[in-house]
């Protein structure tokens, strides 16, 4: 067994219960070795294999192996709906013989066909990081705009699609979705180690006031949003890392699979995530383009009083996680303490990105931009729009969802034009 020493002991127990080194067949080699605070990655030329640690923490459980089945299978088939080039299958590994990701591949495994085994993989094809949507926003890429065009144009045929709509029995009520918020809250405010700065107790504060006014006086409006099912199952983790490009298309990777109500969600919680990551990773203008893109595809409104409200919501999340993150590593790999003080900096900045949106202008607004045709309204709007982070409607592709194309050209005053 090749001990890898920047693996936590919990990871590395994991591989040697299995005899991995030893029992993997030589086509599979082992290039790179990624750990999170739930999962194992080993990353070959052409494949990689994920295994979920047994960890329990809660919103997550991968404590016994027929959990670690259950999610290994719903991993699979979850993320194919939006990704086509990556999930190859599930890989039961067993007690003895040789462990082969090919010949072994379970490629539409059945939940409850569970085998005799005594570890569980998911089996992915390998990509490379540079096709990550996290990697082309710091790198000289003139084709990001057409990239977020792509990733939104997907996502919006992807919630409006049937197969997402959302259970009934699992859309959240109100009450319970303050109950989340105020858990992520509650969360953080427990005694991490180290615990948090005067400047991080602050912005916490600021989000909690903001969080509670906020269920007070927008009620009606989150009620509202489920009477016209805009609830549905979701990816729930929509990050920058987790949008990958091939030549002519784009997968969403790594959707939350461990838990359905997570998933369950309002579709601009479920882009509020992204948002919020390229606010965070320093590309306002990429989020300002994907909300106006989405917007554009779904022909549906975004609330930006809403859409913030979720964004906020979602660093918190990435907030905690950070602090998952952090204690993970100082608990079980001593070792690592760049990791440690990453997943620390990490928390502060979400919390501070976090208090961010809710300090936002608390009030809504109309700027009307009228003229005679091709005299730069757009061009004026869009100047509007970078200086304000206000939402850009195009009275041209709402004319587009309230009338349906209709094939021939319609002079002014007439069809669409016309004054009705």
């Amino acid at each position: 067994m090749k001990s890898v020493d920047s693996l936590s002991p919990l990871a590395n127990e994991l591989l040697r219960r299995i005899d991995f080194f030893e029992r993997v067949v030589g086509a599979f080699e082992v290039q790179r070795v990624v750990e999170t605070h739930i999962s194992l990655l080993l990353i070959g030329s052409s494949l990689t294999l994920k295994f979920k640690k047994p960890v329990d923490l809660g919103f997550v459980c991968y404590r016994t192996l027929e959990d670690r089945w259950r999610c290994a299978v719903n991993e699979v088939l979850l993320n194919r709906r939006l990704s086509t080039h990556v999930y190859r299958g599930v890989l039961p590994i067993r007690s003895e013989g040789r462990i082969d990701p090919l010949t072994d591949l379970l490629p539409t495994p059945i939940l409850q066909a569970q085998p005799q085994m005594s570890e569980v993989a998911v089996v992915m094809n390998t990509y490379d990081e540079e096709q990550l949507l996290s990697s082309k926003l710091h790198t000289d890429s003139s084709d990001i705009e057409q990239c977020i065009v792509a990733v939104a144009n997907r996502l919006a045929t992807f919630h409006q699609s049937p197969g997402v709509k959302a259970i009934p029995s699992l859309v959240p009520s109100i009450a319970e979705l303050a109950s989340t918020v105020q858990d992520n809250i509650l969360e953080l405010q427990k005694a991490h180690r180290p615990v948090l700065s005067d400047a991080e107790s602050a912005a916490l504060a600021i989000v909690s006031s903001y969080t509670n006014s906020f269920f007070e006086h927008r009620r009606v409006m989150l009620e509202e949003r489920i009477r016209n099912e805009h609830i549905v199952d979701g990816h729930g983790d929509l990050r920058a890392e987790h949008v990958c490009f091939f030549e002519s298309d784009v997968d969403c990777l790594d959707c939350v699979e461990f838990n359905q109500s997570i998933r369950t969600i309002d579709v601009l919680n479920d882009i509020a995530f992204l948002k919020m990551d390229l606010d965070f990773l320093g590309r306002p203008d990429v989020a300002r383009a994907f909300i106006e893109a989405y917007a554009k595809a779904s022909m549906e409104l975004v609330p930006r009083e809403l859409l913030n409200f979720y964004a906020c919501y979602r660093s918190m999340v990435r907030a905690k996680v950070d602090a998952l993150t952090a204690d993970s590593v100082r608990n079980e790999a001593p070792a690592s303490r760049s990791e440690e003080a990453g997943g620390l900096s990490r928390r502060a900045r979400h919390l501070g990105l976090a208090a961010r949106y809710a300090l936002a202008i608390d009030f809504s607004w109309v700027v009307a931009v009228t003229g005679l045709m091709g005299s730069g309204k757009s061009t004026f709007a869009r100047y509007l729009q970078g200086i304000t982070d206000a939402q850009l409607l195009q009275s041209d592709h709402l004319r587009g969802a309230l009338f349906p194309v209709s094939g021939r050209n319609e002079a002014f005053g007439h069809g669409k034009y016309s004054d009705q």
